[in-house]
């Protein structure tokens, strides 16, 4: 299992609209993005992600590499992706800059991005 300390994060998403809080690790030099609950309907959302995750995998979706059973809940711990989210919900608004900044890509890059092959099995299987 791996020691995942929020005093270690190198960055923190505390103002979600989510319920969770998130940061991201580095343990051992691999980044790490960790989601835990803060929040009941943050702890059943991440349950049902994780019941998701494991029942579906996909090309397109980032799927958690381990699911830790914290004292709050699952935590879900992904591997970090540089990037920006399209649409980040907090609970002082959505920020969608990177959104809009997507959609305005040539349509060709627009479909290479989402044009993945689903894989129906679960991950690992």
């Amino acid at each position: 299992m791996l020691d995942l300390p929020l005093s270690s994060a190198f960055v923190i998403f505390d103002a979600q609209g989510s319920g969770c809080l998130s940061h991201g690790i580095e343990v051992m030099g691999r980044r790490w993005f960790v989601k835990r609950a803060t929040t009941r309907e943050a702890r059943l959302s991440l349950a049902r992600a994780s019941r998701l995750h494991a029942a579906v995998a996909h090309s397109a979706i980032v799927g958690p590499e381990q699911v830790l059973d914290g004292p709050d809940g699952p935590v879900l711990v992904y591997p970090w992706h540089d990037g920006s989210v399209l649409n980040r919900a907090t609970v002082h608004g959505s920020d969608r800059a990177a959104l809009a900044r997507f959609q305005q890509l040539p349509i060709g890059e627009v479909e290479a991005a989402v044009d993945t092959t689903p894989s129906c099995s679960p991950p690992g299987g």
